[in-house]
């Protein structure tokens, strides 16, 4: 159940530390995409009425897509393969694996920090603060094909695809 592993994941952040560095944001999630923190976990936990702290319910967070983007201009790629494959690593693990996932995409965060890389916030309550993205006016989208890629309201088919 959702609230058993948030409670769990509660626990987990705490015997770390970094509960009062969420909250001043001193600390923060970095997620692979969006849809967990920014758009799926808010609306569960609203639908089964479980109260998340403000760090982790507010759709405020760094999508390691956009870092991955912003920081390796060759990248053709920002899927979990594909920028290990950038990086020239082999992936650790089982494929869709959590535990495995996770420490692989580690491992492109400890590339990202060893560059300097600004980690900073990507999203603060579900607007995009940094990326290609960020700053669309009404009417201009976003190919999904593409890496964190925009176009123009004007156009009716993407100028990169």
């Amino acid at each position: 159940p959702l609230a058993e592993v948030v409670s769990r994941f509660l626990q987990w952040v705490a015997s770390c530390g970094l509960t009062e560095a969420l909250a001043d944001g001193s600390a923060l999630l970095i997620a692979h995409g969006g849809w967990d923190l920014g758009d799926q976990l808010p609306i569960e936990a609203a639908r089964k009425q479980l109260a998340l702290p403000a760090w982790l319910g507010s759709r405020t967070y760094s999508d390691l897509k956009v870092l991955f983007a912003l920081e390796y201009s060759g990248a053709s790629s920002t899927s979990l393969r594909g920028m290990l494959q950038a990086l020239g690593l082999e992936p650790e693990g089982r494929a869709h694996s959590g535990i495995d996932d996770c420490r692989n995409l580690a491992r492109v965060v400890e590339w990202l920090i060893s560059r300097g890389a600004d980690l900073g916030h990507t999203h603060r309550a579900g607007e995009m603060l940094r990326g290609h993205r960020a700053g669309l006016r009404p009417g201009d989208w976003a190919c999904e094909a593409c890496v964190e890629h925009a176009n123009f309201a004007s156009r009716a088919s993407c100028f990169r695809c």
